[in-house]
């Protein structure tokens, strides 16, 4: 009977409770995406999750509009792996670093994604992520031309 009520839960979530969602379970991910194909459904925002698994993120792939997961601070390679499939906006200001891997992974998004809450990043995860010109980084991530090195002096 549990898990009737939990489907039900999911199949009623409404774009008015995402935003205080904490917690995305796979069903309720499928019945946001449903949702979008709806007039006025295209965008999601989850600021308040703080962790998202790769299942989750994987049930976003097919949506094509906006979403916004503000609330992540640090990304697994397997969760990189499943938004960088996600072709619509992507919004990620929450993550605060990125290692090399997510940030090659992410780099192959193709949709536009939005990195300005990144305090820490290497040289090769910068240089990975300014190769996409969809991609939004905040400005001391530049790379030198000439030197390979980020402009801020930051270490590589």
């Amino acid at each position: 009977a549990d898990g009737g009520a939990d489907h039900v839960a999911a199949a009623q979530i409404r774009r008015e409770d995402v935003s205080h969602v904490e917690e995305l379970t796979v069903e309720q991910a499928e019945a946001l995406v449903d949702q979008a194909s709806r007039p006025n459904g295209p965008w999601w925002s989850c600021d308040r999750l703080k962790t998202l698994s790769p299942e989750v993120a994987e049930k976003f792939t097919t949506h094509q509009g906006y979403v916004s997961f503000g609330g992540l601070t640090t990304l697994s390679p397997e969760v990189a792996e499943a938004l960088g499939k996600h072709a619509g906006w992507l919004y990620l200001n929450g993550l605060t670093t990125l290692s090399v891997e997510a940030a090659r992974v992410l780099a192959m998004h193709e949709g536009r994604l939005s990195l300005d809450g990144l305090k820490q990043l290497s040289a090769q995860a910068a240089e990975a992520l300014r190769a996409n010109s969809r991609i939004h980084l905040p400005r001391r991530f530049d790379i030198c031309p000439s030197c390979g090195r980020l402009k801020s002096g930051e270490p590589s």
